[in-house]
């Protein structure tokens, strides 16, 4: 009885080993996403006793109001906006911004800056540095007011910046445009981030208001498509040289 030819169980292996090795490429690329479990750790940053425990009461906004407070960050916009940063307060208003720092009294300036107006008013917590000035100028002003902690995402990645915000989504809210494109750029921008959890909270949101369109349908069954007939092919392959190798044999004993 004649054995198969080297060559065709060479090409069995290698054909085995090859597509082993596609499923770990795959694996890997699930696994190095942004936020996944197997991704490394950030560093963890000491706490600062006076500046980061500060404890206050508030009911937790649902994510259509978090998407609300986000959307007045448009500079069209006609709320005031304030922004607690590490180094200092920003406040817009009417395309006009006034910073406050250390050096200022902020209580009664702050209240000075939101007092002749009487519109919503949006609190953006970057770091709880200022919070509780900031707090006691609102409380004192009878103002009422949103807050929210900015998502990892949409901050700066640099510590200079002087205005907290990343530059894409200062690029976002510097365009003109309706609730449904700003929430697809919004979410664009969270998962690019790694904050998906957040990103489909919005986009869950707006997927009850309108339907997808036809082109983001077909550009997802096309991607699920191609990792299918990817898959598909590798199996097709190695059932292939598997019926070539056995034919082989078959042949090789008659």
């Amino acid at each position: 009885m004649k054995s198969a030819p080297a060559g065709l169980s060479a090409l069995t292996d290698i054909a085995a080993n090859l597509f082993a090795l596609l499923l770990l490429v795959l694996i890997l690329l699930l696994g190095a996403r942004p936020g996944s479990p197997g991704s490394p750790a950030t560093a963890l940053s000491p706490i600062d006793v006076e500046n980061d425990l500060v404890s206050v009461d508030r009911t937790p906004l649902g994510s259509e109001d978090l998407f609300d407070l986000l959307y007045e960050r448009r500079q069209d916009s006609d709320s005031i906006r304030i922004d607690l940063l590490n180094q200092g307060i920003v406040v817009t208003s009417q395309g006009r911004t006034a910073r406050l720092g250390l050096a200022d009294d902020v209580t009664p300036r702050l209240a000075r800056l939101i007092a002749p107006r009487k519109v919503s008013i949006g609190l953006y917590v970057f770091s709880p540095r200022f919070y509780r000035a900031v707090l006691a100028a609102l409380e004192a002003s009878g103002a009422s007011w949103r807050e929210m902690s900015v998502p990892q995402a949409l901050k700066s990645s640099s510590v200079t910046s002087d205005h907290g915000w990343s530059d894409d989504f200062m690029g976002l809210v510097s365009r003109p445009s309706d609730r449904a494109r700003f929430r697809h750029g919004l979410a664009r921008l969270l998962q690019s981030g790694g904050d998906e959890a957040a990103a489909r909270a919005f986009k869950a949101a707006g997927d009850q208001m309108q339907p997808s369109s036809t082109g983001d349908r077909i550009a997802r069954w096309s991607r699920a498509a191609l990792n299918a007939i990817v898959i598909l092919g590798g199996l097709i392959f190695i059932i292939w040289v598997e019926f070539c190798r056995r034919r082989a044999l078959s042949a090789a004993t008659t």
